[in-house]
């Protein structure tokens, strides 16, 4: 980005520590209207103070304007039919890219190389973690905006009920399951994990990580993104099932069976339980581990007066032992970009409102702010080098991304099918082989109606470009 500088030493101030400085863009007195989803009044205090602190330091005022997520869309949409939308706003990844689609949004990709003026000789988004940015792509040319936070996906451990059966936190599956026996002999549930419907999350973040970990080669194989690798799209998985690339009989088995593992030490009534009783159920030390996203933490904290000793483990490495074709590595079951800072698209018309626009993001996702965030409202910062506090340090992204997100199904439809047949088959009521042929059996019919459905065939590549170039993934 080239920013007008204002070469005047008063405009000069400290970033981050001594000796380190920023010249700001020129038009000190603009200012920028933003819009934000904010819930609570602590929330909205916090940002407040900071708005504050960058006014004092660029002099570009900001006018905030904030609501609850109920109300946030309807007045967001109510902003732009009337002709008063803001310079600045925020959403979900999901919001944004719709957003961007239909022409609303500045496009980020240049942004994402140029150097970070708060971060002096590095690009912006160097400090976001990979598996975060590389969900930031609609395209490998357009990325709409900038994430200031992240959701991922850990287990929970209560180190109290495992100090009390003297059991070790696991690293390795061998070692989890052997940790889950343990606690069971010991008298302690093991897992609170919910099953009451196909939609709870917690089995499909299982089977992704379990899948990712040893799918081996096969997503290289599905990627036709030869030149730089990203993630194997819906079109890709099901020419690799027509093809007959994809085979549950075979190699793409491990991640069911090691979920038949851990079946013996669910709750009789996991089938019972939702993800919210999962998080009580721990809450109260009736169980010694639980799936749960960052942003369960606080929540946590709260209830327990901070008096829940926990510590914040990823989904345990498969190792050689129990999987010939293991990466021996752990994979992120799930990492989504929660919070979106997007830029009107109708300021580049204005040059240096543009600029400063920027600048404004850059600086709520630059390492002091990011820290600050994380401290106050156990925000999980996407600024990498922020400073998190303790109860968040677990959930910091040490693991590779999830390359093949289809283990659970490839359609709402078809995943309430994965999971009826996987209930089946942990209870005994399905063999192996009768799991896999009908488990194959039923992605080969899903895949045949998706494909009816956008007029995919091999004859247009299943609708992807046959340059070797693909197009829906990150470059």
């Amino acid at each position: 980005m080239i920013l007008k500088k204002v070469m005047l030493s008063a405009l000069l101030f400290s970033v981050l520590s001594a000796g380190v400085y920023k010249e700001v863009p020129a038009a000190e007195k603009a200012e920028l209207v933003v819009f934000q989803e904010l819930e609570s009044e602590e929330s909205r205090e916090t940002y407040e103070e900071i708005l504050a602190e960058y006014t004092e330091e660029t002099g570009t005022k900001i006018q905030l304007e904030t609501y609850p997520s109920s109300d946030y869309r309807k007045e967001l949409e109510a902003a732009f039919a009337e002709g008063n939308e803001p310079d600045v706003y925020t959403g979900s990844l999901q919001d944004m890219t719709k957003d961007f689609n239909d022409g609303r949004l500045h496009n980020f990709l240049y942004l994402y190389d140029e150097e970070n003026p708060y971060a002096p000789g590095e690009s912006w988004s160097s400090s976001l973690p990979a598996p975060v940015k590389d969900k930031m792509y609609i395209s490998n040319k357009e990325i709409p905006g900038y994430p200031s936070s992240f959701e991922t996906v850990r287990i929970l451990c209560n180190k109290e009920l495992f100090n009390s059966a003297h059991v070790e936190i696991p690293q390795t599956w061998a070692e989890f399951l052997e940790s889950c026996k343990k606690l069971t002999d010991s008298g302690i549930a093991p897992l609170a994990f919910p099953g009451s419907s196909y939609r709870e999350p917690a089995w499909q973040w299982l089977l992704n990580s379990f899948g990712n970990q040893t799918a081996g080669s096969l997503p290289d194989v599905l990627d036709v993104n030869k030149k730089n690798k990203g993630y194997v799209e819906l079109n890709e998985f099901c020419k690799g099932l027509e093809q007959g690339t994809i085979d549950f009989h075979k190699e793409f088995f491990s991640p069911y069976e090691r979920f038949r593992e851990l079946a013996p030490f669910l709750e009789k009534d996991f089938e019972n339980m939702t993800q919210k009783q999962a998080l009580e159920t721990f809450q109260k030390g009736e169980a010694a581990m639980v799936l749960a996203e960052s942003s369960s933490i606080k929540d946590m904290e709260s209830v327990t007066d901070g008096e829940l000793s926990i510590e914040v483990i990823p989904v345990p490495v498969i190792t050689k032992e129990t999987d010939e074709n293991s990466a021996e590595e752990s994979v992120l079951c799930y990492v989504q970009p929660e919070m979106l800072y997007g830029i009107n698209s109708s300021l580049k018309k204005e040059g240096e409102k543009l600029d400063i626009a920027v600048d404004f993001v850059q600086y709520m996702t630059s390492e002091k702010v990011q820290s600050r965030l994380a401290k106050e409202l156990y925000v999980l910062p996407s600024n990498q080098n922020a400073v998190l506090p303790e109860v968040l340090e677990g959930f910091s992204i040490s693991e590779v991304g999830a390359r093949l997100p289809f283990f659970s199904g490839i359609n709402e439809k078809h995943t309430e099918v994965v999971w009826k047949l996987l209930k089946e088959y942990i209870s005994g009521n399905l063999s192996e082989t009768e799991f896999s042929e009908q488990l194959q059996k039923s992605y080969e019919t899903a895949e045949k109606e998706i494909k009816e459905l956008n007029g995919w065939d091999i004859t247009n590549n299943y609708g992807m470009p046959k340059t070797g170039e693909c197009t829906m993934c990150a470059p």
